[in-house]
């Protein structure tokens, strides 16, 4: 036999282990995947006075975004709640933000939304949002919020 048929078996052979091994790790169904969002921009007053501090209002259908912003006159965005999920959520800072992060992840049960406020030395109090649409969602979300001096 010569040496081409002694290596194909052995080239089979690890062919097959390495798409085992990748279709293995691909189907981790525990695996938490990020969700894009799409951050947009709300007057503070539209939304300030009517949501309390550090709770996530979920807006899933026309009605109840029309009754939400019922006296805003600045709705400068346009929402297809067929297809997407806007999310609200703002509050304060005892120390000045120098950043934001917000990360929206799923795994096999449910969504986590982790917003982390990135605090710096001053003593101010300042109020931070995030304000973003996604793809429509209909499952169980938890929210996280880290403030991190």
């Amino acid at each position: 036999m010569s040496k081409k048929y002694k290596i194909m078996p052995m080239l089979a052979i690890v062919i097959l282990l390495v798409a085992g091994i990748v279709l293995f790790t691909g189907c981790n169904k525990d695996e938490e995947k990020n969700i894009p969002i799409t951050k947009i921009t709300i007057p503070s007053r539209c939304v300030y006075n009517k949501l309390e501090s550090d709770h996530l209002l979920i807006i899933n259908s026309q009605k109840d975004y029309d009754i939400f912003f019922s006296d805003c006159s600045e709705r400068n965005f346009d929402i297809n709640f067929q297809k997407q999920t806007l999310f609200l959520i703002w509050g304060n800072s005892t120390q000045c933000i120098l950043d934001k992060t917000i990360q929206l992840t799923k795994n096999e049960k449910d969504y986590l939304l982790t917003i982390s406020i990135h605090q710096g030395d001053c003593t101010s109090v300042e109020k931070w949002n995030a304000f973003f649409i996604t793809k429509k969602l209909n499952k169980k979300i938890s929210l996280n919020i880290n403030k991190v001096s």
